[in-house]
């Protein structure tokens, strides 16, 4: 699967709520920023969307930084992956804080073993989506 079609699928998930408004943010001017705005009722999330290749879930050094720099500003970053059948969903600043989890691939990506990602919440097919909705506009273990 690739991001564009886990994208799609959110989307579609999102669209059974009408409070949601969510887009795909393509950042041109700058590097880094998450994938996905989302807001509820008022609440404002951000989403990173990764999906697992062989067991490793790759980021680029420039989304650390803004993930990083988002949640030490207040923000709420969350990391949406896809693993086959599987959506699991943990805090953005929680994997971006463990360097014990990060294998550096180059000087501009690292690279995190999906076992060592930690999980706020798992799901699987079919997707219970009023569960990742909650989740993702609740308060579940974002620090």
């Amino acid at each position: 699967m690739k991001e564009s079609e886990f994208w799609a699928l959110l989307k579609r998930g999102f669209s059974t709520d009408p409070a949601i408004h969510a887009c795909r943010v393509e950042n041109e001017s700058g590097s880094g920023m998450s994938d996905v705005n989302a807001c509820r009722n008022g609440v404002e999330r951000w989403i990173e969307l990764k999906v697992v290749h062989g067991n490793w879930v790759h980021f680029r050094n420039s989304q650390r930084s803004w993930i990083v720099k988002r949640t030490a500003a207040g923000g709420v970053v969350w990391i949406l992956v896809r693993d086959g059948d599987a959506i699991f969903i943990c805090p953005g600043s929680a994997v971006m804080r463990d360097e014990a989890c990060i294998e550096h691939v180059d000087d501009k990506s690292f690279k995190i073993h999906k076992d060592g990602i930690l999980r706020t919440r798992s799901w699987f097919k079919l997707f219970p989506w009023q569960d990742i909705i909650s989740t993702v506009f609740g308060h579940w273990g974002v620090t």
